[in-house]
């Protein structure tokens, strides 16, 4: 179990920052077609010593005009944060994880310590690659991982995927084809969930629930889950558990996957479908169980090849009119704050 007095901070950005009591962040976001892609940096600008913002290109855009004019939009005021052109480079969806590596080792070579990723726009094949070689890197002492909410989501948010495969970098290396737990994250679209089932063959399957996901999310997310039990009958497994956890509550869902695994003591995979708060748990937990020398926990998604222009809208304003923005700190110190034994 990991230490009583070993503490996972995590809240509102306007509670947490100035609590980490640290000078000079070094930002590192996406340059996207969302506007809430620059919360983080409209809040923490005056923290910010540098920064680097990617724009990620679908390799099967629908609306390669209105991707290129929302980017724009956005990189202007990228730029006038003082952002140089060079620090807001164009690469693919699909780029070989060389290519982010190399984008990694160049921004901690700042000599910038404190490190914010801020991960609401950025796709989740990106943003697990991108925390794992934060957390392995001794140049990133502190790293606190960003999450803004929109206002609202589009009726589409993403097609065209990839077939489920496992995240590069979150495989299983002992030959494993069958699994004793299978957690999924409840969201939205179940892309490529009739391969998953096929492919991982769990014995137990957790389903975790974000809550309160609030209308209309409520009812897409329950879509999303008749759609697996109609999945489940028919292939006859009948352990099902639904799980309800607080979406943006990182340290609770990560305790949750701890627990239902025994502390990783049984075999697992993971299906990040929730919200990105929820994915971010299950990306450290597969890191914290590799780090504890436990079998790896390979994590499944189908990557999309085509975001919708309008995936989402806004920036959510909580009712003390600040930007509703979560921050966890998940590296302390040159301390891994999450980690199982």
């Amino acid at each position: 179990m990991v230490p009583a007095s070993v503490f996972r901070p995590w809240g509102p950005i306007d509670w947490l920052l100035p609590r980490m009591k640290k000078d000079d962040w070094f930002l590192i976001g996406c340059n996207s077609v969302e506007e809430r892609s620059l919360a983080t940096l409209r809040y923490a600008r005056k923290h910010v010593r540098a920064g680097r913002f990617y724009c990620i290109h679908d390799p099967d855009p629908l609306d390669a005009a209105g991707f290129e004019r929302l980017t724009a939009a956005y990189r202007s005021e990228l730029m006038a944060a003082g952002l140089a052109a060079e620090d807001i480079p164009s690469l693919p969806l699909l780029c070989e994880l060389d290519i982010i590596k190399a984008q990694v080792d160049d921004c901690l070579s700042r000599n910038i310590p404190n490190v914010i990723l801020d991960i609401s726009a950025t796709p989740k094949r990106w943003f697990f690659t991108l925390i794992q070689l934060l957390l392995d890197d001794p140049r990133a002492q502190n790293v606190i991982v960003t999450y803004a909410s929109p206002e609202g989501y589009g009726p589409v948010l993403a097609e065209n995927a990839e077939p489920i495969r496992v995240l590069p970098g979150y495989y299983e290396t002992n030959g494993i084809t069958s699994h004793e737990v299978l957690a999924v994250g409840i969201g939205f679209e179940p892309l490529g969930l009739t391969s998953l089932f096929n492919q991982v063959k769990p014995s137990r399957i957790k389903l975790l629930f974000p809550f309160p996901p609030g209308p209309p999310g409520f009812q897409r997310n329950w879509t999303f889950v008749k759609t697996i039990d109609d999945m489940t009958k028919e292939r006859g497994n009948k352990s099902l558990d639904r799980i309800q956890l607080h979406m943006h509550d990182c340290p609770q869902i990560f305790d949750a996957l701890r627990s239902m695994t025994e502390e990783g003591a049984l075999t697992s995979a993971l299906a990040p479908y929730g919200p990105k708060p929820m994915s971010l748990a299950m990306c450290l937990f597969a890191l914290a169980a590799k780090d504890a020398g436990k079998t790896r926990v390979p994590v499944y998604y189908a990557q999309p090849k085509r975001y919708m222009s309008d995936y989402s809208t806004g920036i959510r304003i909580q009712q003390d009119g600040q930007m509703d923005i979560q921050a966890y700190c998940i590296k302390f110190n040159s301390e891994k704050l999450y980690r199982i034994t």
